[in-house]
């Protein structure tokens, strides 16, 4: 959804259902990496951007801002969830991360 909002797509569901950790996570990062090069190098100003569903006579559109208020804070809540649940079940980051740049201290 992120990534054919940023190019103006109509938005295609994946069923992923059937995918592995592995490639959940793969495809993920696929996704917000083609996400930001679309941002990057088109240069569109985001107001011209829109969340787009079905085709033609039949299409919905939303603003761009709905993808920042919507998925995208999805995401970082349910980060923030995973984090928590790491802690309380006695696996907590690494010392060091920095979750702001996705470095380690020390490497």
């Amino acid at each position: 959804m992120i990534v054919q909002a940023t190019k103006n797509e109509s938005n295609v569901r994946v069923r992923s259902e059937d995918w592995d950790l592995e490639k959940l996570r793969v495809e993920t990062l696929t996704n917000l990496e083609t996400a930001i090069e679309s941002l990057t190098t088109d240069p569109a100003p985001l107001a011209e951007r829109e969340m787009i569903w079905g085709q033609g006579e039949n299409r919905s559109t939303l603003p761009f801002w709905n993808v920042i208020n919507g998925p995208l804070a999805d995401a970082i809540y349910h980060t923030g969830q995973v984090v928590s649940f790491r802690r309380t079940s006695g696996n907590p980051l690494p010392k060091g991360v920095n979750v702001l740049t996705g470095t380690r201290r020390g490497q």
